[in-house]
Parts: structure tokens; C-alpha cells; sequence
């Protein structure tokens, strides 16, 4: 699950941080002389302690960022990556756990510290090969078709089946893609308006809100020929009685239901809007939606037509992705 996988990288990456910064100020109290010496050399070994552990949980949450990873590329066939990765995971848990125990019984760039050290390194040349190994999109195409390999990928299979497959080429060829992420966020009901602090801090003043976001990126766009549309669908409804969230495109504006437990009325107050970025050639449209403090949202699915040139009656390139998310509702 890509989203679980950028979860674990954020955090890893968070943790990592925290724990380098408090371990350098440990170490520069450490060392500080004045005449409170001895003060000063208990509270830096504290914090030399403590960051040492936080850099060694970052570690930790990377292992599971490497692992979540390899067991993607593994069921999409990508099994000389995935066979990386996995070793990667080990050798992170590996080094937090050297670098965890250098934090209370080891010395700095000796021993298990140094070791540990060497591990992190050896992992990162790991995954730096590994990822050079992933599947491209038009080789993941491949595996979908009636010959492909692992035989499990096979999706294309009957002459019926023709237009979309072709299409889907299409998508993969030009790189176009879309992504949503669901996550949480404490919002300030007295303060300014688009005021959010991250989950770890709380009080009386603030409500926890999932808020949607989505990204769609179109590659090789031309706004003075291209056009594109996408629609958002709550897809934990049955077929038949899917729930429009919200639509947008170019030159349109952006419309939002007040269904599908989406806080239409809190849209304009907390500033979450849409917003096209052009960069590299291509264009990225990213937008959060709000969600009600109670919602049942568990399933989306995004919905993106692309006209690369939308002047010469061409049919456009259809990209669609579906997320679940295993997130109880918010109150």
C-alpha cells in the first residue's frame, strides 16, 4: 500500500531528524565547560541518550517502510526489487537496534555506534539498488497481459477487453497518474481560519478532522491545447448508488457535494481548496477536501480524463485509482 509506505517514510524521516538534532545538542552540552560541569555532563548524556533512541525508532519505521514496500513490488511481480528490500528492512532494524544500544552503552564513532553507522550506510546503497530495479509503468502494463509474468498479474485476456488495455498503455506511456491520502489534522475552532497542528498536540480549543487530499499528475500538458476533468467518488456505497464528492477541470469550477460525509459549509473557512501547479512540462493539480467530524468514508475513487491535445476530437486518456482507507471516523 503506497500510502502506508509514505506514512512510514514521513515518520521515519521526522524521527530521524528529532533524533540527530537532540543527540548534536546533547553532545554540545556534553562537552560545554563551565561551573556547572557536572550538571552539564549528566543532562548531555540524557540527551545524548535520548536522541539516540528516536534515531534509532526513525530506523525502526524505515525497516517497516522497506518491508511494507517489498511486499508491493513482490504481488506486482517485481520480485528482484522486492528480494532488496526485504534485505534492506532487515539491515535497518539491524542498525537502529546497534545504534540504540551505542545510545546507552556504546561509544560515538566507535563500536556498536560505528557499526551501526556502517549498517545505515549499506542499507541505503541497498535501497538506492533496489529502486533502481522497480518496474517501470509500461513493464507493469506488460505483466497484465495474456503472457505476462507472475501469471497472477494477468488482467487482459479477452479481444473485449481490447480498448482498455490500450488505453491503459496510453496512461502508463505518458506518466500520467493520480493519487489521494487521508489523513488527520487538529483544527483550531476559535482561531484564524486554515490554523491545523499536527496529531500530537491537542486541547480543548482544537477538533480532530480527516481531511482528503488528492494529486493528479498530467504529464506533457499544453494549456493552450490540453484539457482534462476528474470527478471524486465515495465508493464505499454500492455500484449503483456511488456518491459524487466532488468534480473539477479545466476552466471549470470546482464543485463539492455536501454528501459522503464531506463539510461542505467548512470548505471556504478553513481555506482547503484546489490548486493547479505547472512544472516540469506537466501539470499537478492538488487539492484537500474537509471531512465531517463523524464520516463513514472507508473507499474513494478518483476519475481523470486528459486530453493532451483536445483539438483534434481525439477520445481523452482515462486514469482511474481507488484507495481504502482503515481509518475509524473522527470525532
Amino acid at each position: 500500500d503506497e500510502r502506508a509506505e509514505a506514512l512510514a517514510a514521513v515518520g521515519s524521516a521526522t524521527l530521524g531528524v528529532i533524533g540527530m538534532g537532540v543527540e548534536a545538542a546533547g553532545f554540545v552540552v556534553k562537552g560545554g565547560t563551565t561551573i556547572f560541569r557536572e550538571s552539564s555532563l549528566s543532562i548531555g548524556k540524557a540527551l545524548v541518550k535520548t536522541g539516540g533512541s528516536v534515531a534509532a525508532l526513525a530506523g525502526v519505521l524505515e525497516g517497516v517502510q522497506y518491508h511494507i514496500t517489498a511486499i508491493r513490488l513482490r504481488l506486482a511481480g517485481d520480485h528482484k526489487a522486492a528480494r532488496r528490500y526485504r534485505v534492506a528492512s532487515f539491515s535497518a532494524i539491524g542498525s537502529a537496534v546497534l545504534l540504540f544500544y551505542a545510545a546507552f552503552l556504546g561509544g560515538f564513532l566507535l563500536g556498536a555506534l560505528g557499526f551501526g553507522l556502517f549498517i545505515a550506510l549499506f542499507t541505503y546503497g541497498l535501497t538506492s539498488q533496489a529502486r533502481s530495479n522497480e518496474s517501470t509503468p509500461v513493464e507493469i502494463w506488460v505483466r497484465k497481459c495474456l503472457w505476462g509474468l507472475p501469471e497472477s498479474s494477468r488482467y487482459w485476456l479477452t479481444a473485449e477487453q481490447l480498448t482498455h488495455a490500450l488505453n491503459e498503455l496510453n496512461v502508463a506511456y505518458v506518466g500520467a497518474a493520480a493519487y489521494t491520502l487521508k489523513q488527520s489534522a487538529f483544527i483550531s475552532k476559535e482561531t484564524s481560519p486554515g490554523a491545523q497542528l499536527p496529531v500530537l498536540v491537542g486541547g480543548p480549543e482544537f477538533t480532530q478532522r480527516d481531511i482528503l487530499g488528492y494529486m493528479i499528475k498530467l504529464p506533457n500538458y499544453d494549456k493552450s491545447i490540453s484539457a482534462y476533468s476528474f470527478e471524486i467518488y465515495d465508493a464505499s456505497l454500492p455500484e449503483k448508488l456511488e456518491a459524487m464528492i466532488a468534480k473539477s477541470g479545466s476552466g471549470e469550477d470546482f464543485f463539492l457535494s455536501d454528501i459522503s460525509g464531506v463539510a461542505e459549509q467548512d470548505q471556504g473557512k478553513y481555506k482547503i481548496k484546489s490548486q493547479e501547479v505547472f512544472e516540469n512540462n506537466g501539470l499537478l493539480v492538488r487539492g484537500e477536501i474537509l471531512l465531517r467530524e463523524f464520516h463513514s468514508l472507508t473507499h474513494l475513487e478518483i476519475r481523470v480524463k486528459y486530453w493532451i491535445d483536445a483539438t483534434n476530437g481525439s477520445p481523452p486518456l482515462i486514469v482511474l485509482s481507488t484507495s481504502e482507507f482503515h481509518v475509524f471516523p473522527t470525532a
